[in-house]
């Protein structure tokens, strides 16, 4: 009797020890007044509240339910140190942050926007302040120098894939390269990762910032910019839409440099829509100007004109090769060639005051003679072989004469 007296007042202890670590405020409100844990099918819990779910339930868990369809179910996160709190959110239909219905939110309860949004109707996320981001990732920032890190901390690559899962679509990969990729640490590369494919599209190096496009690991860019392509005609192309030049522009700041470009030019430029020029910015000087419509080649002129090439100054050379449409003068050498006497050439030569088949002082003004290389040269040939006849004729008239005396 005595041990089932002492039994009762245990278990009596117990109960009402176990029921003052539960306490009411009066308002409906249920806290722990011991502060201690509480274990869900959980005898030894290590937080405040530790939850063990049951192995025979795979979507086991805990669930806030509003009762309220328009209210927002919240799970708050507070540091008393800092002061701060971090809430989750499932929103309400049309609340001033959603549009939608039931989108998750992490809300800073400092801010007045949240800074992480989860669209239910489309996966959409929206970090930074985005409450309506309309692709599957949107990020705003308002900070200098801001934006999405990717750190590896292996010897691998830090990479952002792109990955299109539509027929014939390329997948990609933009990479920072570590100690353990080929091409070396640091350097920066836009890959296609396309099964089959797997090249090297855009290389930076980290060293110099070279570019390479084309060139891969093995064939670092040892220039600012090098290109590599094995297709026929491929290469660089610069593209104008308005009515200027398309133009590369080539500037050396060095002493003595000067600024260059290279210009394919439309309507409003001078010499017209089509042609090529390469001009010297410093001097605002046409150098070297190709026409459009023929091919004709202008130095120091944007007007060659008819000619193939037009050269506004001086040419120096130690060659010049002419090749001859009309026949070498050796025709003055035919017997039927029709040669002038000596009497015949003074009396040409008084009157018209220059060799017979020689252009004027005022012919050779013209176009046709003062340009035409070699033409001129052909006659001037022709007058040599005609003043080789009239030697020889005269040396015979001598001869002639010495046998009479």
């Amino acid at each position: 009797m005595k041990k089932q007296i002492i039994l009762g007042s245990l278990l009596v202890f117990a109960l009402t020890l176990k029921a003052q670590q539960w306490t009411t405020n009066g308002a409906g409100d249920l806290y722990n007044s011991f502060g201690g844990k509480v274990g869900i099918n959980n005898p030894n819990p290590l937080k405040k509240l530790d939850v063990l779910l049951s192995i025979f339930d795979n979507y086991d868990g805990l669930k806030i339910t509003h009762p309220n369809q328009n209210g927002n179910v919240g799970l708050f996160l507070k540091n008393s140190y800092s002061n701060n709190e971090w809430q989750i959110w499932s929103l309400a239909p049309n609340h001033g942050w959603s549009s939608g219905t039931n989108n998750f939110c992490i809300f800073d309860g400092s801010s007045s926007i949240p800074q992480f949004m989860i669209q239910r109707s489309n996966g959409n996320i929206g970090i930074g302040g985005s409450i309506s981001p309309i692709n599957k990732l949107e990020v705003i920032t308002n900070v200098t120098d801001d934006g999405i890190s990717v750190t590896q901390t292996s010897n691998g690559s830090s990479a952002l894939y792109l990955k299109n899962a539509t027929a014939n679509a390329h997948n990609w990969a933009i990479h920072s390269l570590g100690a353990g990729n080929p091409g070396g640490a640091g350097n920066f590369t836009i890959y296609d990762n396309t099964p089959g494919v797997n090249k090297y599209r855009l290389f930076i190096r980290a060293s110099n910032g070279n570019v390479g496009i084309g060139t891969g690991d093995q064939d670092l860019p040892d220039n600012k910019l090098e290109v590599k392509t094995g297709a026929q005609h491929d290469g660089i192309s610069v593209t104008q839409t308005s009515q200027g030049s398309c133009a590369i522009y080539m500037k050396n700041q060095s002493p003595g440099g000067k600024n260059w470009s290279i210009h394919s030019l439309g309507n409003g430029c001078q010499g017209g829509s089509g042609n090529f020029e390469i001009y010297d910015n410093s001097a605002s000087e046409h150098r070297l100007f190709i026409s459009g419509v023929n091919g004709n080649v202008g130095i120091g002129t944007t007007n060659p004109g008819t000619h193939k090439l037009a050269v506004e100054g001086k040419i120096g050379a130690r060659e010049i090769f002419v090749t001859l449409q009309n026949p070498w003068p050796d025709y003055v050498f035919e017997k039927d060639y029709n040669l002038k006497s000596l009497e015949e050439l003074e009396k040409y030569l008084t009157q018209n005051k220059h060799l017979p088949n020689i252009p004027s002082a005022e012919e050779m003004k013209k176009e046709e003679f003062g340009q035409n290389l070699g033409k001129i040269q052909a006659l001037q040939m022709e007058k040599i072989e005609e003043l080789t006849l009239y030697i020889i004729e005269l040396k015979k008239e001598i001869n002639e004469l010495k046998k009479r005396d």
